[in-house]
């Protein structure tokens, strides 16, 4: 029986972190029902790293693991990846165990970024790569002998999640982390949510403002403002969370989703909703790989039977990655 590691999580700092990670356990599981499946975090090593720490310091549990291959997903092919992930992948190479891109897309998409991570390919044992955008895969198609040009896990969250019906209704979600929230032109129930546990919570100083710890969750909060100015707070209705699951159902029963997260639209196009993206970040090119080109310029929705399609290839490619090893 194949045993099979998936190597991600990092859900406090980015919650659409956790949306990769539940699509990606799901492709993996249908690529290869009969295999077991396990899952370690990536956060150990890189908060040693945030700290200013050796990050040799923490246990990595996957490093530990009797396992056969190793899955990872996201935002992995850049520089902070080989820093912070790449020993252990180099490490568990030369155990024999073979390496699985899934879904995977860069940070800056520069060429430094593209030379380094050309460079780290070649030095692991590289089963399979499956891209999350087109930019990605011509990038790295030639590092293995199996590349797929594929979609971003997150887009299976229709099959990795049920979504619960909920009392609220007619209503549209509003995710603005990085940027002042627009004005949407809505006339529905606005819900708000943040997808970040971890950085300082957008604040502006007023007189009032005292000083409050939130201890729940150290050490991935810090030291927050509290105001009735704060973007994070100001407004009745929002969701912050820590589980992915509260998201999941606020996104999958929403009219629409405005956000500048890449991952919050995944979320709603999962679920046949519309949304739309205010965001300049080059990740954003993995819409177009799905048929969402316009997405920063207006509502969209996806034609889910071409995304059920797109879904079927890459999980008969991925079980063809499994099984031929």
């Amino acid at each position: 029986m194949k045993k099979i590691l998936y190597y991600g999580a990092c859900w406090p700092t980015n919650i659409g972190n956790a949306f990769i990670d539940y699509g990606s356990i799901y492709t993996i599981r249908a690529a290869v029902s009969k295999a077991k499946v396990y899952f370690a975090s990536e956060l150990p090593r890189w908060l040693y790293k945030v700290n200013r720490e050796d990050m040799d310091k923490s246990i990595d549990l996957a490093e530990q693991m009797d396992i056969h291959f190793v899955v990872i997903s996201g935002m992995t092919l850049c520089d902070e990846f080989i820093e912070t992930e790449g020993p252990i992948l180099t490490r568990l190479s030369k155990r024999g165990v073979k390496i699985v891109f899934n879904g995977c897309g860069g940070a800056t998409y520069k060429k430094k970024e593209v030379d380094n991570f050309t460079k780290f390919l070649e030095s692991i044992d590289l089963s399979g790569f499956i891209s999350r955008d087109e930019v990605s895969y011509n990038n790295y198609k030639d590092c293995c002998s199996r590349s797929w040009n594929g979609i971003d896990c997150a887009f299976f969250l229709s099959e990795a999640f049920t979504p619960a019906s909920l009392t609220i209704k007619d209503y549209v979600v509003c995710n603005f982390d990085t940027m002042e929230e627009p004005k949407i032109g809505n006339t529905k129930k606005i819900i708000r949510t943040h997808h970040s546990c971890f950085q300082n919570f957008p604040n502006t100083i007023t007189n009032m403002g005292t000083i409050l710890t939130i201890g729940t969750r150290k050490p991935f909060m810090k030291i927050v403002k509290h105001n009735t100015n704060n973007m994070y707070f100001k407004h009745k209705d929002t969701l912050i969370s820590d589980i992915p699951d509260d998201y999941l159902n606020l996104y999958a029963n929403a009219h629409a989703v405005y956000s500048d997260r890449v991952h919050a639209c995944i979320a709603a196009l999962s679920f046949g909703n519309l949304a739309k993206l205010y965001s300049t970040t080059p990740r954003a090119s993995l819409f177009e790989r799905v048929g969402a080109a316009e997405i920063k310029e207006r509502l969209v929705k996806l034609d889910q039977d071409k995304l059920k399609i797109d879904k079927e290839k890459q999980i008969s490619f991925l079980r063809e990655i499994f099984v031929e090893e």
